[in-house]
C-alpha cells in the first residue's frame, strides 16, 4: 500500500487527465487503469489480513486454562484472548508489556509481582502487584505484600530463592544478591525487618537485565552498552547501567554530553572577562581627564 503515498502517484494522475483533455490520451485506458489499481490494493488487504489469521493459528496457546471456562487462551497482538468465552488480559498494561510467563503466572495464582516498569497517565513509573479479580478482571494492588501469598507461602519462596547460587554481593549492604522470578533482591530485603531495599527488575524501561548483565553490574560496578531501552517520550535509547555511590543503579549514556558542558563551564570559567565599566566609574573617568586648551 506504499504506492497510495507516494507524490508520483497524484502527479502521474494529473498528467494523464490533463492529456486527456488535449485529446492525447484515451479516457478508457486511463479509467482501466484506475481500476487495475483498486483492485490490486483490495487483494493486498485481503492477503494481509489473511496473512494475520495464519499467523494467530500458529501461535502457541498459553499453557494454563481459561479462569472463567477453561477454554485454550491465544496470545495475540493487543490481548491474550480465550478462545471460548469473552475472557482477555492485554499484552501491554500501563505502558508496560506482559511476557507470556507473568500472564500465565498472574492466571495460575491470581497474583503475579511486584512488577516495575509501569507508568501513569502523567508519565511516572511506578511498581504494584497484578491481581485477578474473582469478576476476571486485573486490578493493580499497591500493598507492600500481597493479601493473596500467606506467610507460610512466601516463607517457602523465600526459601526455593536462597537456595539458589546468588549472583553478586548487593552494593548497598554486601549481602548476597539473587534472581528471582520478576527481579535481583538483595537477602536482607526478604525479613520482615528490611534491613535494606536494594532490588532491582528484570526489566528496565522495557529492556531485559540478563543474570550475566546483572553478575557484571554487581561485580564490575557497570553493564555493556544496552541498546534497547525506551525513554518516556518511545524513543529507544542506548545506555549502560551503573552503581550509583548510594548503591542505586543509574543510566550512564553512551553519547553523553556531561563532559562537554562540564568542559565548556571550566572554560568559562578560566577565561578572563574585562570589567565592565559602571556609571559611577565612568563618571570618574571624565572627570580625571586633563582640560583641554581651546
Amino acid at each position: 500500500l506504499i504506492e497510495l503515498c507516494k507524490p508520483e502517484l497524484t502527479g502521474n494522475w494529473e498528467f494523464k487527465l490533463k492529456q486527456i483533455e488535449k485529446g492525447l490520451f484515451n479516457r478508457p485506458d486511463f479509467m482501466t487503469e484506475i481500476s487495475e489499481l483498486t483492485k490490486n490494493i483490495v487483494n493486498k488487504i485481503k492477503k494481509f489480513k489473511t496473512d494475520i489469521t495464519n499467523k494467530e493459528a500458529q501461535l502457541k496457546p498459553l499453557e494454563v486454562p481459561c479462569p472463567k471456562c477453561g477454554g485454550q487462551i491465544l496470545e495475540k497482538t493487543r490481548q491474550f484472548v480465550c478462545q471460548t468465552c469473552d475472557f482477555s488480559i492485554w499484552t501491554t498494561i500501563a505502558s508496560r508489556p506482559m511476557s507470556r510467563e507473568e500472564v500465565i503466572e498472574l492466571i495460575k495464582n491470581k497474583s503475579v509481582g511486584p512488577l516495575d516498569g509501569f507508568r501513569s497517565r502523567h508519565g511516572k513509573l511506578f511498581s504494584a502487584i497484578l491481581r485477578l479479580t474473582n469478576s476476571y478482571t486485573v486490578q493493580f494492588d499497591f500493598s507492600k505484600s500481597s493479601p493473596l501469598q500467606p506467610d507460610q507461602s512466601r516463607a517457602s519462596d523465600q526459601a526455593e530463592l536462597l537456595n539458589k547460587p546468588p549472583i553478586g554481593k548487593c552494593p548497598k549492604c554486601k549481602s548476597n544478591v539473587y534472581e528471582d522470578k520478576n527481579a535481583y533482591i538483595c537477602e536482607a530485603s526478604l525479613s520482615k525487618v528490611k534491613k535494606c531495599n536494594f532490588r532491582s527488575s528484570k526489566v528496565i524501561l522495557q529492556q531485559p537485565i540478563t543474570p550475566e548483565q546483572m553478575k557484571k553490574l554487581l561485580n564490575e560496578g557497570k553493564t555493556d552498552l544496552l541498546p534497547r531501552f525506551i525513554s518516556k517520550k518511545g524513543k529507544p535509547f542506548a545506555a549502560r547501567l551503573f552503581i550509583k555511590e548510594t548503591g542505586d543503579i543509574g543510566f550512564e549514556f553512551q553519547n553523553s554530553t556531561a563532559n562537554k558542558d562540564k568542559t565548556a563551564e571550566t572554560n568559562k570559567t578560566s577565561t578572563p572577562t574585562k570589567p565592565k565599566k559602571t556609571k559611577k566609574s565612568k563618571e570618574k573617568s571624565e572627570t580625571s581627564k586633563p582640560p583641554t586648551n581651546h
